[in-house]
């Protein structure tokens, strides 16, 4: 059996090696970055010389470039959230048409013609027409609140799914 001091002394060590791995990885950066930086100073008036003859660093294209990059990444994630987000509506969209359609029951005289989804929600529109008039078709819509509609003194019931 395992004790809970043994176990937490294993989690201890695990965020240790994670911590230090994190800290030694940003410290060699820094310790890089102040080992190069003398060769930087030491170049700099030969670099803007170089520039001033050639006309353009090739080193101040290149920030333009990388920050067209962000920008490309930045559009890439935002029209990938979006494009999740349709994706997502469109699923809910299907599963609201298949699983959550009302079974409505139309009085004696009446025949149900259709029933399609309004929107996203719980609206549906029940298209009816009378039998001996089926050139006609007339509709209503229901809710899971309104489950029972009247047209005249007929009355037609929804049933909707649990």
């Amino acid at each position: 059996m395992i004790l809970f001091e043994d176990f937490f002394n294993l989690v201890m060590a695990i965020f240790l090696i994670v911590f230090c791995v994190w800290f030694y990885s940003k410290l060699f950066k820094y310790i890089i970055k102040l080992m190069t930086f003398p060769f930087k100073l030491i170049l700099a008036p030969f670099r803007f010389i170089k520039s001033i003859f050639t006309g353009s660093n090739s080193k101040s294209s290149a920030p333009k470039k990388q920050t067209a990059s962000v920008a490309d990444k930045r559009q890439g994630k935002v029209s990938g959230f979006l494009k999740k987000a349709v994706i997502a509506g469109a699923a809910v969209k299907t599963y609201q048409a298949v699983y959550n359609r009302p079974h409505v029951t139309p009085p004696h005289g009446y025949a149900v013609r259709g029933i399609s989804q309004v929107g996203i929600g719980n609206k549906w529109k029940v298209k009816y027409s009378r039998i001996d008039s089926m050139n006609i078709t007339s509709h209503f819509y229901v809710t899971p609140l309104s489950r029972k509609v009247s047209i005249g003194g007929d009355q037609f019931i929804a049933d909707f799914p649990e």
